[in-house]
C-alpha cells in the first residue's frame, strides 16, 4: 500500500521575490520560483526558470503553521541555464514537511537539485482523473531551445522518516546525454507502486498507459554511442535505506550503475503487473523479469556490497542483452536493421546479497550476451536457478551461489587468481568452459569450486587449466580444484572430459593415484613433452576427485 495522502493546505499563497514567506505555511522561494495560487485549478510550483532559483517547504521556518502543499505539477530547471532547486525539509518527524504533487519534471537544460530531508515527504499521486503521475528526473523539454547547455541534477534522499513516492513512475536520467546522481542514504525511502485500482483502471480506459507503474528506470540517453553516454548513478546507502517498486527495475539506455551498500536495500515488494505495458515498453515482453540491466545500449552494473545490503526480485533477474536492436538503416521500408552493444555486470560482495525468487540469467539466452556476475568475500546468490549463457561469466572468490546453476555456452571461473566459489545445489553443464587457475600446490594457491549437489554433464565437460608464475608441477603434487558431494557419473568416462592448458607448463609425464580425498601425481620420469600431452595431469585429478564424489554420496 502506499503511505498516507496528506490533505490540500488550507492556505495556498503566491510568491514571486527575492524572498518571500506566508504567515501560515513555511514555503520560501528566492530567485526565478513560483508557487501558483490554483487560480485556474490546482496550483504548481516551478523553480529555475530565466535564472536560477530555488522553491522550499520546511518545517523547521518560521512561521510554519501548516507545513503541507498540494500542487498539481512541480517543475524544477527546465529552461537553459534556469538551474532551480526544490527541497521538502522536515523537523525530524516523518511527514512534518509534506508536498504532495501530479507530476514532477526536472529538467535536463540546467544543473537542478531535489532535496528530501529529516522527515520530510515528497509525493508524487494523481492527476484530476485519478490517474498515476510520474516522476522524471533530467527530462530534456527545451529542444527547440538555440543553445542546448545541457546540465546534471542531483536527488538526496536522506534521513530517517524521510520519503520519496510515486505511484506511477520513477525515471533517473531521461533522455540527456548528462550524468545525474540519485541518493538515497542514512535511512531514507524512495516507494514506486502502482495504485491499487491500476488494473481496472486499464481495463475501464483501454490505456495501457495506465498499467505504466510501479517501474523504476535508469538512463534514457537515446544518442546510441556509447562512448558519449553520460553515467547516470542510482544509491542507496545506510541501514534502513531504500527503493521499493512493485513492477520492474531496468537501466535503459546509456552508461549506467547502481550501488547498494553498508545495508541499504532494493526491493521488489510484489509482482506488479506488467503485461499491459507490452504494446509500450517491449523491455519487458516475456513478463519474467523484475531487475533487467543491460537491456539497451551501453553498459551497466549493480554492485551490492556490504553486511546487510540486499537487492530481491520477486521475478528473475536479467544480466546482460548483448546486441540490442536501436533501428533501421531505412525506416520507411524497416530495412537494414542496426544493432548496438549491451553489457552488463552484477557484483555482490562482502557479505551483501542478490536474491530472487526465478531465474537469473547471465547473457542472452540466444548465446550472443555479455553479462558478467561476481560473487565474492562472502556474498551471496539465491535464486531458482542461475543460467550461465554464452557470452556469460559467472566467477569470483570467496562467494556462494544458492541455486541450482546451469552452465549453458558460459564460463565459471572460481576464485580471483585464484579462489574458492561454492555452488549450493546441483551444476548442470549443457556447454560453456570451468576455467581453473594453478599457481601452485598448496591450498590457496589454485581455484576450487565446490559442488553440494549433482555434477550433470549430458554432453561432456570442458575444463580449461591455466598455470600461473611460470609454476610446474613436481611430482607428488595433488589439485583437488572441483569437488561433488553429489553423484558425478562423467568421472567414470574420462573420454568425455576435454582439457585445453594455458602458461609456461612444458608438459610432464604422470601417472596417478587417489589418495585419501585428493588426485595425487606419482611417477619417476620427467620429461619435456608437446604441452597438450598435459592431458594425464588432468585426467588424474579430476580422476581423484570422481572416487571423492562417490565417497562423500555414500556417507
Amino acid at each position: 500500500m502506499l503511505s498516507q495522502k496528506y490533505l490540500l493546505s488550507t492556505s495556498v499563497v503566491a510568491f514571486c521575490s527575492t524572498v518571500a514567506m506566508s504567515a501560515s505555511a513555511a514555503t520560501v522561494t528566492t530567485g526565478s520560483a513560483f508557487i501558483n495560487d490554483g487560480t485556474f485549478g490546482r496550483p504548481n510550483i516551478t523553480a529555475g526558470g530565466d535564472g536560477p532559483g530555488v522553491a522550499e517547504i520546511n518545517a523547521e521556518t518560521t512561521p510554519n503553521a501548516t507545513t503541507s502543499f498540494d500542487a498539481d505539477f512541480v517543475a524544477i530547471g527546465r529552461e537553459d541555464g534556469g538551474d532551480g532547486t526544490l527541497r521538502v525539509v522536515g523537523d525530524g518527524t516523518p511527514g512534518s514537511a509534506t508536498l504532495t504533487t501530479g507530476d514532477l519534471r526536472v529538467g535536463a537544460d540546467s544543473n537542478n537539485r531535489v532535496e528530501v530531508l529529516n522527515g520530510g515527504h515528497l509525493i508524487s499521486d494523481t492527476d484530476g482523473t485519478g490517474r498515476a503521475q510520474q516522476i522524471i528526473i533530467g527530462a530534456d523539454d527545451d529542444e527547440f531551445a538555440s543553445v542546448q547547455t545541457r546540465g546534471s541534477t542531483t536527488v538526496v534522499v536522506d534521513g530517517e522518516g524521510s520519503l520519496l513516492e510515486s505511484n506511477g513512475r520513477l525515471t533517473i536520467g531521461f533522455q540527456n546525454d548528462t550524468p545525474d546522481d540519485f541518493t538515497i542514504s542514512n535511512g531514507g525511502r524512495v516507494v514506486v507502486q502502482e495504485p491499487d485500482n491500476f488494473a481496472d483502471r486499464v481495463t475501464a480506459t483501454g490505456d495501457p498507459g495506465e498499467g505504466a507503474s510501479g517501474v523504476v528506470s535508469l538512463g534514457g540517453d537515446f544518442s546510441n554511442n556509447p562512448t558519449t553516454q553520460a553515467l547516470d548513478t542510482l544509491t542507496v546507502t545506510g541501514d534502513g535505506s531504500e527503493l521499493v517498486y512493485s513492477s520492474g527495475l531496468f537501466t535503459n539506455t546509456g552508461n549506467n550503475r547502481i550501488i547498494v551498500s553498508d545495508g541499504g536495500a532494493i526491493r521488489q515488494i510484489e509482482a506488479g503487473d506488467i503485461d499491459t505495458r507490452r504494446d509500450q515498453f517491449s523491455v519487458f515482453d516475456d513478463n519474467s523479469f523484475g531487475i533487467q540491466l543491460g537491456s539497451a545500449v551501453g553498459e551497466s552494473s549493480l554492485t551490492v556490497e556490504g553486511s546487510g545490503s540486499i537487492v530481491t526480485s520477486t521475478r528473475g533477474v536479467s544480466i546482460g542483452a548483448g546486441d540490442v536492436f536501436v533501428g533501421f538503416n531505412d525506416p520507411d521500408t524497416f530495412s537494414g536493421p542496426i544493432f548496438a552493444p549491451s553489457t552488463a555486470e552484477v557484483t555482490v560482495r562482502d557479505g551483501a546479497m542478490l536474491s530472487t525468487a526465478g531465474e537469473l540469467r547471465v547473457s542472452d539466452e540466444d548465446g550472443e550476451g555479455t553479462g558478467f556476475l561476481t560473487v565474492a568475500s562472502g556474498g551471496r546468490v539465491e535464486a531458482e536457478t542461475v543460467i550461465v549463457n554464452g557470452g556469460g561469466l559467472l566467477s569470483g572468490d570467496g562467494g556462494t551461489i544458492a541455486a541450482n546453476v546451469v552452465l549453458n555456452g558460459g564460463t565459471i571461473a572460481p576464485g580471483a587468481s585464484p579462489g574458492i566459489m561454492n555452488i549450493d545445489g546441483n551444476l548442470e553443464v549443457l556447454g560453456g568452459i570451468l576455467s581453473f587457475e594453478i599457481g601452485g600446490s598448496s591450498i590457496g594457491m589454485f581455484d576450487q569450486l565446490f559442488v553440494s549437489g549433482d555434477l550433470i554433464t549430458p554432453t561432456g565437460l570442458n575444463v580449461e587449466i591455466s598455470f600461473l608464475d611460470s609454476f610446474v608441477p613436481t611430482l607428488g603434487d595433488s589439485f583437488d580444484f572441483l569437488s561433488v558431494s553429489g553423484a558425478a557419473p562423467i568421472f567414470d568416462d574420462p573420454d568425455s572430459i576435454n582439457f585445453s592448458f594455458f602458461g609456461d607448463n612444458p608438459g610432464l609425464d604422470f601417472s596417478f593415484s587417489s589418495t585419501g580425498f585428493s588426485a595425487v601425481v606419482t611417477g619417476s620420469d620427467v620429461a619435456p613433452v608437446p604441452v597438450p600431452a598435459s592431458f594425464p595431469l588432468l585426467l588424474a585429478a579430476i580422476g581423484g576427485l570422481a572416487w571423492r564424489g562417490r565417497k562423500a554420496k555414500r556417507a
